[in-house]
C-alpha cells in the first residue's frame, strides 16, 4: 500500500487529468504534483516507522518464549493498542 501511495503521488498527472483548481497544491499542475507526492512520501515514511516499531514490540514480546525477560512496557503497549482498537471498532459499528 505504501508503494501505491508513493506511485500515485509520482504519477498524479496520469491519475488525475486536471483541472487542478480544487486539488491540494493547485491550481497549477506542479503544485498539485508536489503536494500529492509529498503526502505519499510522508505516508510511506510514517508507515515504515510504524512497521519498525511493531517489529521491535513483537521481538520483545516473543522474547518471553525464548526465556528472556519481557518487562512491563511491551505488555502495556499491547494492552493500550488493543483497547484503542476495540474502541475504534465499537465506534465504527455504531456509525453503520
Amino acid at each position: 500500500m505504501q508503494v501505491l501511495f508513493v506511485l500515485r503521488g509520482m504519477l498524479y498527472p496520469v491519475v488525475q487529468a486536471g483541472p487542478y483548481t480544487n486539488a491540494w497544491g493547485g491550481p497549477s499542475l506542479a503544485g498539485a504534483w508536489l503536494a500529492h507526492f509529498g503526502v505519499g512520501l510522508l505516508s510511506a515514511v510514517v508507515g515504515l516507522g510504524v512497521l519498525w516499531s511493531l517489529n521491535r514490540l513483537h521481538a520483545r514480546l516473543a522474547g518471553g518464549m525464548w526465556g528472556r525477560r519481557v518487562g512491563v512496557w511491551p505488555v502495556l503497549a499491547v494492552a493500550a493498542a488493543s483497547a484503542a482498537g476495540m474502541m475504534l471498532v465499537v465506534a465504527w459499528t455504531h456509525q453503520i
